[in-house]
């Protein structure tokens, strides 16, 4: 495919699987990396976090993916640290921390005003790479995120926009003048669905984002162990 993909380094029970490759215009570290649930058991502990972000900077990787607030607070610590938050091209999502779920993996959050400050302050940064909105159904709403978007790009906040876990008819409705240059949704060897909204955004001339690639490092392990 002609898509970028972003995959996370997960380990289970203590086994570690790096997928590293030098090409960085196809690859990028997918946030889950940074986290337990979905990503590392057991949790990277800040060091590693450093040396996996290192090690991604350094084979030309430096398109860095957040979904969750915890993942943000973890890759803008990390940057910090190595002071090189201008080589890292920072995606993130709108899942945000709630009242006393601080440690729970939350559901998305429509974009409002204040949202921008926050993930700026959560990344150390003053500036996002790509804003990814996820996409829902009250069309409405959606095109308010779509437009506040835009605001924050002509500030400079925002470098550009992409839409996740697209659809085919959610491409079919964009508004006119909207700021989407690229697109995003799961696609692996286990779950080709998105493989129509890919095709229709490259007919739009979007860019394609494959999520997942490689499902998660403990799949590959328990499809590596399978000899039966």
């Amino acid at each position: 495919m002609d898509c970028a993909i972003t995959a996370s380094v997960c380990t289970h029970k203590g086994r570690r699987e790096e997928w590293l490759v030098s090409d960085g215009s196809k690859l990028g570290l997918g946030g889950h990396s940074f986290i337990e649930p979905l990503g590392n058991d057991p949790p990277a502990s800040f060091e590693e976090q450093c040396a996996l972000v290192t090690a991604c900077l350094d084979h030309g990787i430096h398109l860095f993916d957040t979904t969750y607030y915890q993942e943000r607070v973890a890759l803008g610590n990390v940057l910090h640290e190595l002071g090189r938050r201008e080589e890292a091209q920072i995606m993130v999502w709108n899942f945000f921390r709630q009242p006393e779920q601080e440690d729970d993996l939350v559901p998305f959050t429509p974009y409002e005003p204040h949202h921008l400050d926050t993930i700026l302050q959560e990344l150390q940064t003053d500036r996002l790479d790509v804003l990814v909105v996820h996409v829902h159904a009250d069309r409405e709403k959606l095109a308010h995120e779509l437009e506040l978007a835009h605001q924050w790009m002509d500030t400079g906040a925002v470098g550009s926009v992409a839409l996740g876990m697209v659809e085919p008819e959610y491409l079919d409705n964009l508004p006119e003048g909207h700021p989407v240059s690229a697109v995003l949704a799961p696609y692996n060897a286990f779950n080709r669905e998105a493989a129509a909204a890919f095709e229709r955004a490259r007919a739009l001339g979007l860019r394609c984002i494959a999520l997942s690639p490689f499902i998660r490092g403990w799949k590959l392990d328990e499809i590596g162990g399978d000899k039966a």
